[in-house]
């Protein structure tokens, strides 16, 4: 998809990314990059038999990150996005297992302009959700987005 300006970011639009298998590599790496070595990420014994999830699930921060990998690939911020701003109101609604396939659904939700006529100010809402069609993350992202050249 081609890159989307600040003025293509109008509240109400929606938007709907590609999807990803998560792995169990996709686990092991994302701990061992950085460093959260909590057994019910890494521990089999422990994830299977001491927990309410009875099998391994990822990290919430592993989901976030993909998702935020899979708005990336779709284009709609190439070139165009000059700064993530913020995240509000992350929630996590059910675990994620190796093996479920996740995308992201994108509602526009404000835009604002900013004194610099470059540049505007634009928040959606993501739902991360998997291949049931449940939720299982939602998120407001913040960003500053590059506004279309005017003659």
């Amino acid at each position: 998809m081609c890159p989307m300006y600040w003025e293509d970011f109008t509240p109400g639009l929606k938007l709907k990314t590609l999807g990803r298998t998560v792995y169990d590599h996709d686990i092991s790496a994302f701990v061992q990059l950085c460093g959260m070595y909590e057994e019910l990420f890494m521990n089999r014994e422990y994830y299977e038999k001491d927990t309410p999830y009875q099998g391994r699930i990822a990290p919430g921060a592993l989901v976030y990150a993909l998702s935020e990998g899979l708005v990336i690939q779709q284009g709609w911020l190439h070139r165009t996005g000059l700064a993530f701003l913020g995240l509000d109101n992350w929630r996590i609604s059910r675990p994620t297992r190796p093996g479920d396939s996740i995308w992201v659904e994108v509602e526009v939700t404000d835009r604002k302009e900013t004194k610099n006529p470059e540049r505007g100010i634009v928040t959606a809402h993501h739902r991360v959700v998997n291949q049931k069609g449940e939720e299982i993350m939602g998120f407001n992202v913040t960003r500053m987005i590059r506004r279309k050249k005017t003659a």
